[in-house]
């Protein structure tokens, strides 16, 4: 499942695999101290403060918070993508962690066949598709703070 490489980690390499997990771990943490009552003072999304329109990421916060009081339908609805991107921080984290702990460069893990750039791109585009719905269905009930073309035009 998980295979190791005979090279030890160069300390390059060492500082490389905190930082990932420290990425990794920040937003599942943080998930963790908001679903015990520590709220931000601010809307944390500057898009969504500036334009009053969501950004691509608007839930997701609420969605890992969903997700770590095990409440999937909640975090679906939050945000589709939510579940998805948790998981991946928490493979990342494992996998950072284990190179840590061994102190060498993982070859070979579960999540081989997501390091294809060709994955990434399809998620990515699906990603995309799935926010200009969300804008899209906004506009139609009119949800926002601002019409995005009052806006633009406001300008202009």
């Amino acid at each position: 499942m998980f295979d190791f490489a005979t090279a030890v980690l160069s300390p390059q390499e060492k500082r490389t695999r905190w930082g990932f997990l420290g990425l990794a771990t920040f937003p599942l943490i943080g998930a963790v101290v908001l679903n015990f009552g520590l709220q931000p003072g601010f809307t944390i999304c500057p898009m969504l403060n500036w334009t009053g329109i969501p950004c691509p990421s608007c839930g997701l916060s609420r969605s890992f918070m969903a997700l770590v009081r095990g409440d999937m339908h909640q975090a679906l609805s939050f945000h589709a993508f939510g579940p998805l991107f948790f998981l991946t921080f928490v493979g990342i984290a494992i996998c950072m962690g284990l190179e840590l702990s061994q102190n060498r460069r993982l070859t070979k893990t579960p999540f081989h066949p997501l390091t294809y750039f060709a994955t990434w791109k399809y998620i990515f585009l699906v990603y995309l598709l799935y926010y200009g719905l969300r804008i899209a269905s906004l506009t139609h009930i009119g949800n926002f703070y601002a019409h995005p073309w009052q806006l633009i035009t406001q300008y202009f």
